[in-house]
């Protein structure tokens, strides 16, 4: 991170609840400017728990896994 960019006064999680489908970051510099940025989630995203995160770090590892559960589920069931 930049030495310029101030995150002290910085609130988490400020529009969390104004929509849940975007957010703005605020980020005031120690030039006294200040930066806005807004963000869209995109339309098919999904937020991971922190215990389930640490299993699956990427899309790639989500969408695979999920891709041998269905794989599996899906199997036709055998009498013996």
């Amino acid at each position: 991170m930049l030495p310029k960019y101030d995150f002290s006064q910085a609130v988490k999680h400020r529009h969390a609840t104004a929509n849940p489908h975007e957010y703005t970051t605020t980020i005031y510099r120690t030039d006294d400017g200040i930066t806005i940025q807004h963000f869209a989630i995109e339309e098919n995203s999904v937020w991971l728990a922190p215990d389930v995160r640490q299993y699956f770090p990427t899309g790639k590892a989500v969408n695979r896994t999920l891709r041998e559960l269905i794989a599996i589920a899906t199997r036709p069931i055998v009498k013996a």
